[in-house]
């Protein structure tokens, strides 16, 4: 994804640490350092770097938008009592089982998902149409090696954050068995509310989110 130059958030190039042996320890000290004084003031930042081609995404982008635009009827089809896997209508997704506080009212996010989890194959997954599916698949399958880049540099961060000598597995080992999730979700347009109040306050599964 091509950012200009004068593009107001933060941009961090992770691409010594997608191969580290082919990388010097100051080029991925400087992105450790980056992360760290993102981490500390805007509290989150762009990526690039990571590998994954534009073809992808352009084809995560369309699939996705084909599903969306099915008929509500057609989408049901595809999900399940469980709100992490298949499909969830607009104002039906619940975070109860993340966030045990507030009304039923502030529990509904504003939005509509399709869930899958990692690995794809996993049992609690929903088949979605083949097209869709087949791309979150592939998509999941090539976010892992960025995500163990990512916990990698966020190790190696809270370890200078701290003062202590932290392996570089640490992230990665906390987290070892624990089920990643992939979600594509549309926001319909919801006269009264801005973006920032589409989302119910929650907090994520693990150390780190990804997001396209």
């Amino acid at each position: 994804i091509e950012l200009p130059d004068n593009h107001p958030y933060p941009v961090i190039d992770i691409s010594s640490w997608m191969d580290p042996s082919e990388s010097s320890e100051e080029d991925k000290q400087h992105i450790v350092s980056q992360v760290l004084k993102e981490a500390r003031t805007n509290g989150s930042f762009n990526i690039v770097g990571h590998g994954i081609k534009d073809d992808l995404f352009d084809r995560l982008y369309s699939s996705a938008a084909k599903f969306f635009a099915m008929s509500i009827e057609e989408k049901l089809q595809f999900s399940s009592s469980n709100n992490l896997a298949g499909y969830v209508a607009n104002r039906n997704e619940s975070v109860a089982s993340v966030l045990n506080t507030g009304t039923p009212k502030e529990q509904k996010d504003l939005r509509e998902t399709f869930s899958m989890s990692y690995p794809p194959n996993y049992d609690g997954n929903v088949q979605g149409p083949h097209d869709f599916y087949d791309v979150l698949s592939e998509y999941i399958e090539q976010l892992q090696p960025i995500t163990k880049a990512v916990k990698e540099i966020c190790t190696a961060a809270l370890g200078s954050a701290k003062g202590i000598d932290l392996p570089t597995s640490y992230l990665q080992d906390l987290e070892a068995g624990s089920t990643g999730l992939l979600r594509a979700a549309r926001y319909p347009s919801t006269p009264g509310f801005d973006d920032a109040t589409k989302l119910v306050p929650h907090s994520d599964f693990g150390s780190k989110s990804l997001t396209l």
